[in-house]
């Protein structure tokens, strides 16, 4: 699998140098790359980059790679969130304790 990184670093590099095609190629790679990974709203992103960006300007082109970005920044976040709660969830952690029945969770 590619990196998410790289790819995203390509696809900014594809709308700098207004390469449409170039950039719906890099954005296909990294659609399939974020979808393989489970990285749903970030290959949804890229597909509408994929099939969109032959129809628009260059400064809509760094607003879907500032899209695509912010996508990737929100999904680290939440793997930062997932891999504090892991130890809790495998029942390893100090906060292993069930939570009471009808308790929400965040």
């Amino acid at each position: 699998m590619e990196s998410i990184s790289g790819l995203l670093a390509e696809l900014r590099r594809d709308a700098v140098n207004r390469d449409a095609a170039a950039m719906a190629k890099t954005a296909h790679r990294l659609a399939g790359t974020a979808l393989c990974g489970g990285a749903v709203r970030l290959g949804e992103i890229c597909r509408a980059v994929e099939t969109k960006v032959s129809d628009v300007g260059p400064s809509d082109m760094l607003d879907m790679v500032a899209a695509a970005e912010a996508a990737i920044a929100d999904l680290r976040v939440e793997t930062a969130k997932f891999t504090t709660l892991l130890p809790c969830l495998r029942g390893d952690g100090a906060s292993s304790s069930p939570a009471p029945a009808g308790a929400a969770m965040a």
